[in-house]
């Protein structure tokens, strides 16, 4: 068996320099990315079951566009630990808030912490700006039995960049 993990970078957020990074916004054409990307991953099928971000406002707001793209109602849970965070602290979230039942996890944060972990699985250096998505099938039966994600257990099936499907890596 086995489950797909999505991992995605927050979409374009405003310089602002008023406020605290943590509460940055997405920009008008940030909110539109996320959800034309969102909206790839629909028709790709894709279906998370639940989504983790960053508490980080960009990151929620990043979220929410995505999940207005499908008709379930997808829970989108913020996790303070991603804000900013390293690429090994995605799997224990994953893990925290997941079951043997839930196949399909979608996680977004920041770079450079997750663009590492997007390129490192897809065993390629990638360029990773805002709202990239990566796809991946994860050889594994359910998150709670892995103790690492790393390149021999998963395959990057989808890369959407400024919500296009790469079809070419």
């Amino acid at each position: 068996m086995t489950c797909t993990l999505v991992l995605m970078r927050h979409s374009h957020a405003v310089d602002e320099h008023n406020c605290r990074d943590f509460d940055r916004q997405l920009t008008k054409s940030g909110r539109q990315l996320a959800a034309e990307t969102g909206q790839r991953l629909n028709e790709l099928n894709v279906v998370p079951d639940f989504i983790i971000a960053s508490s980080a406002a960009r990151t929620m707001q990043t979220g929410q566009q995505v999940v207005a793209q499908f008709e379930n109602d997808i829970p989108l849970i913020a996790r303070d630990d991603l804000y900013q965070s390293r690429p090994s602290v995605y799997l224990p979230a994953i893990q925290s808030e997941g079951s043997p039942d839930t196949p399909v996890v979608l996680a977004i944060g920041h770079n450079p912490g997750i663009g590492s972990l997007i390129s490192s699985l897809a065993a390629i250096r990638l360029a990773v700006p805002p709202a990239t998505m990566g796809v991946y099938s994860i050889d594994t039966g359910n998150w709670l039995e892995l103790s690492s994600l790393s390149t021999r257990i998963s395959t990057l099936t989808h890369l959407i960049v400024d919500a296009q499907l790469v079809t070419e890596l």
